[in-house]
């Protein structure tokens, strides 16, 4: 199953278009959208280190929270090709979140 939400996540990340990262003005019975769903969980769960209001933010990625900055990193994320994309290798192989943080995976 993690697997599974961490696949989701980077997923999310390297076949969103930017206008999923806009403002979710759905109507309250429409469900969030996938973007707005991976915000939520970074927000929970990478803030704690990658947050962009720390002064030394982990692995100088402070910026965690702004989607389209995250998928436009050529480092991080290769488009359509998710197994390849080291967001995603960090989040199968367990190494994010961080096993030692205070926020659990």
């Amino acid at each position: 199953m993690r697997r599974g939400v961490a696949g989701a996540l980077a997923l999310a990340l390297i076949l969103s278009t930017p206008r999923a990262w806009e403002a979710d003005n759905r109507s309250l019975d429409e469900p969030p959208s996938l973007a707005t769903q991976v915000h939520a969980i970074f927000q929970a769960r990478c803030v704690e280190c990658h947050g962009s209001d720390l002064p030394r933010p982990k692995g100088k990625f402070g910026y965690v929270l702004d989607l389209a900055r995250v998928a436009a990193n050529p480092k991080m994320i290769v488009p359509d090709k998710s197994a390849q994309s080291e967001f995603y290798q960090m989040l199968v192989h367990n190494e994010m979140p961080d096993p030692k943080g205070i926020v659990p995976p």
